[in-house]
């Protein structure tokens, strides 16, 4: 980005402060004991996240609000919905550990578990 008098700025370089940045940091330290940067870090982080979240949902209101994309949208989901049959068990489960047990439900709504 090129700043005031032609200077090259970007996101990382510093933020003036303004009253309300350094009070809301100061409670944010006092409250969760990180660093400064550290707060900022994970103010920015959720943020991030809250507006990646936000688009994502505008993007499918407006995918909603169009009959016709909506249309083809379902109609995909209908075409991937087979590949949910594709021959593997659906009793399977695998472990971290990578051994796979079957678990079938039993007369008495239980899980059992037998080991592959």
């Amino acid at each position: 980005m090129v700043g005031n008098r032609g200077a090259c700025t970007s996101p990382t370089d510093a933020v003036p402060p303004t009253p309300a940045i350094a009070r809301l940091l100061g409670l944010i330290v006092e409250l969760t004991g990180q660093t400064p940067a550290q707060a900022v870090e994970a103010a920015l982080d959720a943020y991030f996240r809250a507006e990646i979240i936000r688009l994502g949902n505008e993007g499918y209101a407006a995918l909603r609000a169009d009959p016709e994309a909506w249309a083809q949208y379902l109609a995909e989901l209908k075409a991937w919905d087979v590949t949910l049959m594709d021959g593997v068990d659906p009793n399977e489960h695998w472990l971290p550990d990578g051994t796979c047990e079957i678990r079938e439900l039993a007369g008495d709504d239980h899980a059992r578990s037998a080991p592959r």
